[in-house]
């Protein structure tokens, strides 16, 4: 099974683990479209969180934070990485 990224996320103090492999995340972003953020967010969420945990992520998307908490761990997961293109 291919491993991924631990990211752990502090929501007010409730703290979500969550473990995204490059699969996780090519398939969030291959989902996602200009009109269909909501449900793609919440299936990349309840795919990597820890499964100890469900309940609370449920806790957490009740109040709407779907795609704020994706975006979140799209951006930890990423490297940083300076891109430049050449002319």
């Amino acid at each position: 099974m291919e491993k991924g990224k631990k990211i752990i996320l502090t929501i007010g103090e409730t703290e979500l683990a969550f473990t995204v492999s490059l699969q996780d995340y090519n398939d969030y972003i291959n989902a996602v479209k200009p009109d269909d953020k909501v449900a793609p967010s919440l299936n990349f969420l309840r795919r990597t969180v820890d499964p100890e945990q469900k309940e609370l992520l449920k806790s957490c998307t009740d109040q709407g934070l779907h795609v704020e908490l994706a975006g979140l761990l799209i951006q930890e997961f990423r490297p940083d990485v300076e891109i430049a293109v050449k002319k």
